[in-house]
């Protein structure tokens, strides 16, 4: 369970037929890192052949209390979108351990640690619209993953507790949940019934002559 700014207490007591002690040890107050992913798609409405400039910005959130580690970002590019090769790029902010594009249409963006010093992370792809039909739309996601201690602590770190180990993204869990997706769209405009542009006159030749 999420127990982040909780103080939690172990206290023990021994008692005997003449007499008690108790003693209690000193309040434990726990910290989680919390990210927020957003993502933008520019332009939102495009005809084929356009080129799309994909934002995504990291950021820990407001009830965020600790630094986060081992964050991966991902993005596969979907059917519909066309990866531009060397677009992927750190516009501004906490400068990653890695980005790769070698696996395109998949990109990712690593951190091996993203401090919680209220500086976010904003990064760009750019793809190119494929020759969709008119009225359709494609929607790219991303996925962002991180965990609360640095390194690998995914066994126990004490004899006494089974689940002494960092916390992570597990979809099936509903303690490790640190995981957080974004999605942006993009749609194909529909032409009117002239066959013309929206806002566009069409020329005066091959209009109709009256008499």
């Amino acid at each position: 369970q999420n127990l982040r700014g909780e103080d939690l207490r172990n206290a023990v007591t021994l008692s005997w037929s003449t007499g008690e002690l108790s003693a209690q040890a000193a309040a434990v107050t726990l910290v989680e890192p919390t990210l927020e992913l957003s993502k933008t798609a520019a332009p939102t409405v495009a005809l084929p052949g356009t080129e799309i400039v994909f934002t995504l910005t990291v950021a820990h959130a407001p009830a965020s209390d600790s630094d986060a580690f081992d964050l991966v970002l991902r993005d596969v590019v979907p059917a519909g979108l066309t990866y531009v090769p060397g677009s992927l790029i750190l516009v501004s902010g906490q400068s990653p351990t890695t980005i790769d594009d070698s696996l395109a249409p998949t990109l990712t963006v690593d951190w091996d640690a993203f401090l919680n010093n209220g500086v976010s992370a904003v990064v760009e792809f750019r793809a190119t619209l494929a020759n969709l039909a008119a009225g359709t739309s494609v929607t790219n996601s991303s996925l962002l993953e991180w965990s609360s201690l640095p390194g690998d602590v995914s066994t126990p770190q004490s004899s006494f507790n089974a689940l002494s180990t960092e916390r992570f993204y597990d979809p099936g869990s509903n303690v490790d949940i640190y995981g957080v997706t974004a999605t942006a769209s993009v749609t194909i405009p529909r032409l009117p019934a002239t066959g013309f542009a929206p806002g566009r006159i069409p020329p005066r030749e091959g209009w109709a002559q009256s008499g």
